[in-house]
């Protein structure tokens, strides 16, 4: 399974409740902070964030409110959309339910092969990943790559290197 960012959560809470079915996991940037709580930059996005979404359900908050909250928390500028693909975005955002408080558990561990990589941009997803390590991850980096880490060229190569060590077990 191969997950980015958000997508994280899934795929980790899917092999922890269904190792039998899922054979490794390729995690690119994961928003896995549960498994990272107590470290600085990950406690300073959540509380950064709270606010944000502790308005996603308010319909006073307009679409152009919440998007400035959005981007102001993730320290990016809000985009520039018209205002139907803002409307179309922020509602999108606003089911959106925070990356943490997601139900993965670090005391059921990583039970099948995880890789996890990085773009060497940001110590939120480096805490996160470095947690995955101590959990037994194998840890990469693409630096350069950013948060779009899995559209690099150089992931397709990690990923096959992953896989060829990667055990496939009789199901």
């Amino acid at each position: 399974m191969v997950a980015t960012s958000y997508g994280g959560n899934a795929a980790v809470i899917a092999a922890q409740r269904r190792p039998d079915l899922v054979v490794s996991l390729a995690l690119f940037e994961p928003a896995c902070f549960d498994l990272a709580r107590g470290r600085p930059a990950v406690e300073e996005h959540i509380a950064a964030m709270d606010p944000v979404y502790a308005v996603a359900d308010d319909p006073a908050v307009s679409a152009r409110e919440f998007s400035l909250l959005f981007a102001e928390a993730m320290g990016e500028p809000a985009p520039e959309l018209s205002k139907d693909d803002l409307e179309e975005a922020v509602g999108r955002l606003r089911r959106l339910r925070p990356p943490w408080g997601t139900g993965i558990s670090a005391a059921l561990g990583l039970p099948v092969p995880t890789l996890v990589v990085t773009g060497g941009w940001s110590p939120l997803y480096d805490e996160t990943a470095e947690a995955l390590a101590t959990l037994g991850a194998m840890r990469s980096e693409l630096p350069g790559a950013g948060h779009a880490a899995h559209q690099d060229p150089r992931a397709h190569g990690l990923l096959r290197d992953f896989w060829a060590r990667v055990e496939v077990r009789e199901r």
